[in-house]
């Protein structure tokens, strides 16, 4: 399976959706999509997990260097919605307690309410 991106504005956040599987094939793709979005300079950056279905370690190494860029950046980077398969990977490894994670894309982007700083920065 392949992994889908899709990319919008939410009150001023950017969010990024992701669809299908995120592994050792689709990562780098990921990788170079999130670090364009960065350089962009987004208030704050969302990654809407809701319709990924799988997750490896590659993956988890992309999420992590996003966030560890987002925040050198001082950008918010937050994590959304993410599904069983995934929601369980993040739970295993604990990285779950590295990542500020919501229910739902818009429950982050209410968090951060499109403004720097905000309280999706601080997880």
């Amino acid at each position: 399976m392949n992994l889908e991106l899709s990319e919008h504005a939410l009150d001023g956040c950017t969010v990024v959706g992701l669809h299908g599987e995120l592994d050792l094939a689709t990562a780098p793709g990921l990788r170079e999509h999130l670090l364009g979005v960065l350089t962009g300079q987004p208030p704050a950056l969302i990654l809407d997990l809701s319709g990924l279905a799988f997750m490896d370690s590659t993956g988890l190494n992309v999420l992590l260097g996003a966030k560890r860029h987002a925040g050198l950046l001082g950008i918010p980077f937050a994590l959304a919605a993410p599904q069983k398969i995934p929601a369980r990977v993040l739970r295993i490894t604990g990285l779950n307690r590295h990542f500020t994670i919501y229910p739902t894309a818009a429950e982050a982007v209410a968090d951060a309410g499109g403004r720097p700083g905000s309280a999706i920065a601080t997880a």
